[in-house]
């Protein structure tokens, strides 16, 4: 007979569920979990987003917003008693949030509701853009708040020792609060749809793949000019940049500026980023700074080589120091072209990469979640 679980439910938070790294991440959690015999909820704004399809039917989606129409002050009174009843009602052990803003906005919600659930962050990046890229007024009240709300959270999970590292140093976060947990891949729906999908790539190669919002952070523009310098020497490659975002207008302008619009094309955000991946020769990722990709551990799931950028986060950590991969070094466009060519001519043994991604599964990732989750909420 199964041994009861001591957790019953677990809630987690996100900010909503219309795509994004984060989102894909808590959407993994959410199904692995429901699986495994875990009641769970998602506290979302609102209950829409290309993920919502995605979800295990028998995860429950509570919104606190019903409509985006509204004065700031309605708003913030819809949320609180929607979020109010919500805690009134839930029998969760806690709630795991996610996306900075959203951790927020949440622990706010917990203190004015008088809430006593225990309160997990999960901080997915480090301490690079949202709130840290400025000093405006809004920055500062921003970081003012993460700096009291990520000390007072139950515990603040994090994806790469470079996230806890700044939470550390920038926020103050005490190392015992934080915890390092990979982000989760399914791996065996990749090893089911591994070479199922319908032919995206229509040169003869190298055939590239790279995948994420369309921001500057992901810096997509930096690979897209490395491409034409690839095409060179290799005029028959194709680049697929997978995702939407404020700079596909300027992306679109580089790829016509620099005559690549036979060879680079912009796919726009795709529910299923493995059907492209898995059939292309090399991942590419020039990201300016990440808290662990969850593309680098869904390429491995393919089975499909990697070369990285080594900038500021999780990618030396996901890739052991190149074990798994290729590092090249920020700004210099001849290394990034020399290590897809040798990616391309001598790849990672697939071996290798097989090896690398059980690190990621959703199994033994979740298991950690829970495990964080019993030990905060005093059901271990």
């Amino acid at each position: 007979m199964e041994k009861e679980r001591p957790t019953k439910k677990i809630a987690f938070g996100v900010s909503s569920l219309g795509g994004g790294g984060a989102e894909r991440v808590i959407v993994n959690l959410a199904n692995e979990l429901v699986a495994q015999g875990y009641n769970v909820d998602i506290v979302v704004k609102y209950k829409r987003g290309a993920y919502l399809n995605m979800l295990d039917s028998r995860v429950r989606v509570i919104g606190l917003f019903e409509t985006y129409q509204g004065s700031v002050v309605k708003k913030a009174m819809e949320a609180f008693y929607n979020y109010r009843d919500y805690v009134r009602e839930s029998s969760a052990a806690a709630i795991l949030t996610t996306n900075r803003d959203f951790n927020i906005h949440i622990w706010i919600l917990q203190v004015l509701t008088g809430s006593k659930l225990p309160h997990l962050f999960r901080e997915a990046s480090t301490l690079n853009g949202t709130y840290f890229s400025s000093n405006s007024i809004g920055s500062v009240i921003g970081r003012l708040l993460m700096r009291v709300a990520y000390r007072k959270s139950s515990m603040v999970i994090v994806n790469s020792e470079a996230t806890k590292e700044d939470l550390v140093k920038k926020l103050g976060v005490p190392h015992k609060k934080i915890e390092v947990i990979f982000n989760p891949v399914v791996l065996r729906s990749y090893k089911k749809k591994y070479g199922a999908a319908r032919k995206v790539f229509l040169g003869a190669g190298p055939k590239l793949v790279t995948c994420g919002r369309l921001v500057k952070s992901k810096n997509q523009g930096y690979l897209i000019e490395c491409f034409s310098r690839l095409l060179k020497s290799w005029p028959e490659s194709e680049l697929m940049v997978i995702g939407e975002g404020p700079e596909k207008s300027r992306l679109q302008k580089k790829i016509k500026d620099f005559s690549l619009v036979e060879r680079c094309h912009l796919i726009g955000f795709v529910e299923n980023p493995e059907d492209y991946i898995s059939q292309a020769d090399v991942f590419v990722l020039t990201s300016l700074y990440e808290g662990s990709p969850n593309v680098l551990s869904e390429a491995m799931a393919c089975r499909v080589p990697i070369v990285a950028v080594d900038a500021r986060g999780g990618m030396r950590e996901i890739l052991e120091n190149g074990k798994y991969g290729e590092l090249v070094p920020e700004d210099d466009m001849e290394a990034l072209v020399g290590a897809i060519k040798r990616q391309y001519i001598d790849p990672t043994p697939k071996h290798i990469l097989e090896e690398g991604r059980e690190r990621f599964d959703s199994r033994r990732i979740a298991g950690k979640y829970t495990a964080a989750i019993e030990r905060v909420a005093g059901t271990e």
